[in-house]
């Protein structure tokens, strides 16, 4: 049979119904936990977990079994009670416990991802949790549209908040073995019944169930393979009004807690599914091509969100292009900026110069783009491709002062036409006089050997 929960906000002349809950029990009781309604049905021993943030009529999951630890009464004893926010008493068997989630277990009874992702966001140390999901979905080839949507949903809060919050071990989580049980009734401390009972739902509602609940109700945490169990308890710190002040979150107005940032993204998701690519580079291969324009995706919804696109990310994806030879679609996301600049991928454009030509000219405009830091790259390469001529031009151009002359007089020095090793030295003694007064070289340039190559010119007959 229907029955209904419904909660109200307590203003200081009136009481509005804000919510009602569908459920099928009889008998419940409810507790809070993370900014969570857990709600307990005696009847079928299952917990029902709502998020009013994200669904405010339905659970968020399926139904999920309670565990305990050993040493307390059998499950939804008589002898169990209710302790704001989240704390279980039992006086039989003389315990009392805390609720926690295991949000791995529920990631695991989960199928819509983006819902999930919505839940995890707003949760308590949920990255590594996140990370998973998001891994998940490119082994499990989830659709396109839907990995768009997961990511915008990632990189929104990112934005926002700009936290980086570092993930423990964020390549591989541990197993579900090794993962302590998500709620625990463990023994706590006298300190932690300081806190007189008070109410069990969030400051400003009220549960009213249409049935009243047994005296004695269960909370629930949801424990590995789908059970829940209660972890021991910090001491308590009441507040005036008697509620421990982790309770008095108000999930109508709370912002997600955490953030990840985008490194942790690419080292714990990308990374790998770029390891768990065939060794043989095919570009029809389902599993690579899902790959690029998920990584393709990730960089448009981060422009999107107004983040710096990730340059890691977009040298991994460039790569991944090289390796299977789509040198179109490279010049196009280049061209397009689809992938941020950075000083590395530009180098690496301009390496790819022997495979594909335009290349180097796709590299020489980021480095054009990246503004100063770049500069000396730009002549590096001219002087590494022998155009030593416009190399000076563009010294004198960008005012490089500071560049280095032997370089320029090396390859001039090596060049077959002998006008220009003189225009060469000329131009660099010219930038000499201008800086520092005088023609002269520094002695720790090392450029003696050019000094008398170009007075030996200088004094030598000229022809007819």
């Amino acid at each position: 049979e229907l029955q209904e929960i419904h909660l109200y906000q307590l203003f200081k002349d009136s009481v509005v119904r804000t919510h009602t809950l569908k459920l099928y029990s009889s008998q419940v009781a409810v507790s809070v936990c993370d900014n969570l309604l857990l709600v307990h049905a005696y009847d079928s021993k299952v917990v029902l977990i709502f998020d009013l943030k994200i669904n405010s009529h339905s659970a968020i999951t399926a139904p999920l079994p309670l565990t305990a630890s050993a040493g307390f009464s059998p499950l939804y004893s008589d002898s169990w009670r209710v302790h704001a926010p989240d704390y279980i008493i039992d006086p039989q068997a003389g315990r009392v416990g805390q609720l926690c989630l295991d949000l791995p277990a529920i990631a695991r009874s989960s199928i819509d991802k983006f819902c999930l992702l919505q839940f995890l966001l707003y949760r308590s140390n949920a990255q590594p949790v996140i990370l998973t999901v998001l891994r998940t979905a490119l082994v499990d080839l989830e659709p396109l549209a839907e990995v768009a949507r997961m990511f915008a949903l990632v990189n929104t809060p990112e934005a926002q908040v700009l936290l980086e919050k570092a993930v423990a071990s964020p390549h591989e989580p541990a197993p579900a073995a090794d993962m302590p049980p998500s709620a625990l009734l463990q023994d706590a401390p006298p300190a932690a019944l300081a806190t007189p009972p008070a109410s069990i739902i969030p400051r400003g509602a009220q549960c009213t169930p249409t049935h009243t609940p047994r005296p004695a109700a269960a909370a629930p945490g949801v424990g590995a393979e789908g059970e829940a169990s209660v972890a021991p308890p910090p001491q308590a710190q009441p507040s005036a009004s008697g509620v421990p002040s982790q309770a008095r979150v108000d999930p109508a107005t709370r912002r997600p807690s955490r953030s990840l940032a985008s490194r942790h993204i690419v080292a714990a998701v990308f990374r790998p599914a770029i390891s768990a690519l065939p060794a043989t580079c095919d570009e029809q291969c389902s599993r690579r091509r899902h790959l690029l324009a998920a990584m393709s995706l990730y960089l448009h919804s981060q422009l999107q969100a107004g983040l710096p696109a990730d340059p890691e990310l977009g040298s991994l994806l460039l790569s991944l292009l090289v390796q299977q030879g789509s040198f179109s679609q490279l010049h196009q996301l280049v061209r397009t900026q689809a992938v941020p600049d950075s000083l590395g991928l530009a180098q690496e454009l301009i390496e790819l110069e022997t495979l594909y030509a335009p290349a180097a000219e796709l590299g020489m405009d980021m480095l054009h783009r990246l503004g100063a830091p770049a500069h000396g790259l730009i002549v590096d390469h001219l002087v590494r491709k022998g155009d030593v001529m416009a190399a000076c031009r563009t010294i004198r151009h960008l005012r490089l002062f500071a560049y280095p002359s032997r370089p320029l007089l090396e390859v001039a020095a090596a060049r077959r036409d002998p006008t220009v090793f003189p225009t060469v030295y000329a131009f660099l003694a010219l930038r000499n006089r201008s800086c520092r007064g005088s023609t002269s070289f520094l002695p720790e340039e090392d450029c003696d050997e050019f000094t008398t190559r170009y007075n030996e010119q200088l004094r030598a007959p000229r022809g007819p």
